[in-house]
């Protein structure tokens, strides 16, 4: 999904569709919904072997601990990958500003030089 991200921010101004654009910056965002949606169950988990740690004898509070610290990876990895995605969709969507102010001044260029010829013809 990345590499298509990538390839998405790097054509940008190949693409003439505004709809690719909109795709992308949907999926990016599908995505962190779905890791949000994954963050309740996990901290839910952890919280509920954390409260069997404290009444664990010595050895299954060593299993616990190591699940604990497996399920505390997951967590912090689901709120990087999450993080990610906010500063793609950030920057997703200054790029398309970038992109449409781009369209509109090509737009005012054509104008200008449409005007131009125009003039010459004129005063030929």
């Amino acid at each position: 999904m990345m590499k298509k991200l990538i390839t998405i921010h790097m054509d940008i101004r190949d693409f003439e569709e505004k709809e690719i654009f909109l795709l992308g910056g949907k999926e990016v965002q599908n995505y962190m919904d779905n890791l949000e949606m994954q963050l309740p169950e996990l901290k839910g988990k952890r919280e509920i072997l954390w409260r069997k740690h404290k009444t664990a004898n010595v050895n299954e509070k060593k299993d616990i601990l190591k699940e604990i610290n497996e399920l505390t990876d997951k967590i912090n990895a689901i709120h990087a990958q999450k993080n990610a995605c906010s500063r793609i969709i950030d920057r997703y969507e200054e790029i398309i500003e970038d992109y449409k102010k781009e369209l509109e001044s090509n737009e005012k260029l054509q104008e200008l030089i449409i005007a131009d010829r125009k003039k010459k013809v004129r005063n030929s």
